[in-house]
């Protein structure tokens, strides 16, 4: 797992991609949208669609299954000459491409990367209220069941 350690912030991809794919669309297109004025963008691969095996553990005794194909955009793109990937669930070319856009910035410590990491951490947090407030509408309709011994 690549984890990224700058300026005392520390996110590894598969929490960015998170953020990334649960986050404000437009909050993260402005912030690539700066990262594009302030770098040099080469894109390998322009986000496409494809379909990829989605596996899942068998719940009584943890064996591996294929639960079956799943639809996802995937991006390749260089920043400053390093590479970066992104990928996104569903068709989602410009989640993609965010993704990859960061993932290069962050790990060729770009400039930007201590402004797209505090970006990043306050859509982790607004993600997270969001997450709390839905759990707390669903937590009341909790159903308790109480086993009662002969």
């Amino acid at each position: 797992m690549v984890v990224i350690r700058r300026i005392g912030i520390t996110l590894d991809y598969q929490k960015i991609s998170y953020i990334v794919a649960e986050g404000e669309l437009e909050v993260l297109v402005t912030l690539a949208e700066e990262l594009l004025q302030a770098a040099e963008i080469k894109v390998i691969q322009e986000p496409a669609a494809s379909l990829v095996m989605m596996r899942a553990l068998e719940s009584v005794q943890g064996y591996p299954f294929n639960l079956g194909e799943v639809l996802i955009t995937e991006c390749v793109v260089e920043v400053n000459g390093v590479p970066g990937k992104g990928f996104a669930l569903g068709d989602e070319p410009e989640r993609a491409l965010c993704l990859a856009l960061f993932d290069a910035a962050t790990r060729g410590n770009h400039p930007l990367t201590a402004r797209i990491m505090a970006v990043l951490r306050e859509e982790e947090d607004k993600i997270r209220r969001r997450e709390r407030a839905e759990f707390s509408l669903v937590s009341r309709t909790r159903v308790e069941f109480e086993v009662m011994n002969p």
